[in-house]
């Protein structure tokens, strides 16, 4: 092997962590919902009438799910009144996920000039719905949703969706629905190649340089440190069929999620590695000698969890309501092809690590600390979120 077969081999390995890169920002979003069979609900008003999807079948619903607290929640109120008064016949239930019954139901409709439906989530809303940030509106049609909104909208983003449903309920012929197969498939890349966690690629290549690592062995290691990760989470989900709201323990689960990136980021600028093997504890012991790939699996598993947890809850929510058989498919495609990306990209990795020690040394010199940058300031911004 020349040296111009190394420098092209430097120049196609960069191009290809460019790629990935570029990847994972592109395809990293909330999955569509649009198309698909809305979850049943069913809920009590602060009137005491019965508000459900087997009552609203044949109407446009907005399901407005807020938290008691947010401040944008009651900034877009002003929108959802003007929506109110633009179609009437448009059913708006604004639904709590959080009540400390400080006030009655009926004291906050009023303080807020809410002229809609006002609901608390007795049904499990927030995770039928894989909310993780409030406010979060879901436009449905003859029990089909039609658009799915996180955050903050504008009145045109909600007209635009309701005309969309007025189509679907004239026609009586909604969009396909979006495969739970589908949404296994594309979960797999989105969750590896999640921004929250593509950094630490980075730091296990230079780790590798250091050390005499087999590729095949510490790939294996490493990917199914990753599926036994997310195998756990999905067993959890199936095992409680739905019946623990999850999504409740959203903040919970980024403010882990942000102090770990902010420790691991910590221990890569300062490059004391030695410290990973408390971080991540216990260590796999495979051919008589300690490894910390399971450790990277593992930590780049909880990284990519603070980005990708609606995902996750998607598609295991998706996945309950399919018989026994489906379900099992599902959930192990999703993780066969996790594992398959997995040691795909961090075989090559290793491999090219060792194959071109020398020439990448220097690199290793930067890119450790450069990563741990990059993983700060994701914990860092994730942190903002929450307090924010």
């Amino acid at each position: 092997r020349n040296m111009n077969d190394d420098s092209k081999a430097v120049v196609i390995g960069i191009f290809l962590l460019i790629a990935l890169g570029i990847i994972s920002l592109s395809l990293y979003s909330q999955p569509s919902y649009s198309g698909t069979q809305c979850p049943s609900y069913h809920l009590k008003s602060s009137d005491g009438e019965t508000l459900s999807s087997d009552k609203f079948k044949d109407k446009i619903v907005i399901l407005n799910l807020i938290g008691e607290y947010c401040p944008w929640c009651h900034k877009e109120f002003s929108v959802l009144q003007e929506v109110h008064n633009n179609y009437p016949d448009v059913i708006i239930i604004s639904i709590l996920l959080d009540f400390d019954n400080k006030i009655t139901l009926q004291q906050f409709k009023q303080e807020n000039g809410i002229t809609w439906y006002l609901a608390v989530d007795t049904d499990n809303l927030g995770n039928k719905f894989s909310v993780t940030g409030t406010p979060t509106s879901v436009v449905v049609s003859n029990n089909i949703i039609v658009e799915k909104f996180g955050g903050y909208k504008s009145f045109e983003s909600f007209r635009d969706a309701i005309e969309e449903g007025k189509d679907i309920s004239a026609s009586g012929n909604p969009p396909p629905k979006i495969s739970t197969v589908a949404l296994a498939i594309s979960a797999a890349p989105l969750i590896f190649f999640a921004p929250c966690s593509f950094p630490m690629l980075f730091a296990y290549g230079a780790y590798s340089l250091k050390k005499s690592m087999e590729p095949l062995r510490e790939g294996f290691i490493f990917s199914i440190a990753i599926v036994i990760f997310f195998g756990i989470i999905g067993l959890l989900a199936i095992l409680t069929g739905g019946a623990v709201n999850f999504a409740q323990y959203e903040n919970i689960i980024y403010l882990i999620t942000a102090i770990f990136l902010i420790a691991l980021g910590t221990i890569l600028v300062y490059r004391l590695e030695g410290y990973l093997e408390i971080l991540f504890r216990p260590l796999l012991k495979l051919g008589g000698k300690k490894t910390t790939s399971f450790s990277f699996g593992i930590g780049y598993s909880t990284a990519s969890l603070g980005c990708n947890f609606p995902i996750i809850l998607a598609l295991f929510m998706l996945a309950i309501e399919e018989n026994n058989l489906n379900r099992t498919f599902i959930v192990t495609l999703f993780l066969l092809l996790l594992f398959i990306i997995s040691f795909s990209v961090s075989t090559a990795i290793i491999g090219s690590a060792r194959a071109m020690r020398k020439k990448l040394r220097f690199i290793s010199k930067y890119s450790v600390p450069i990563s741990g940058i990059i993983l700060i300031a994701v914990g860092a911004y994730m942190l903002w979120i929450i307090l924010s």
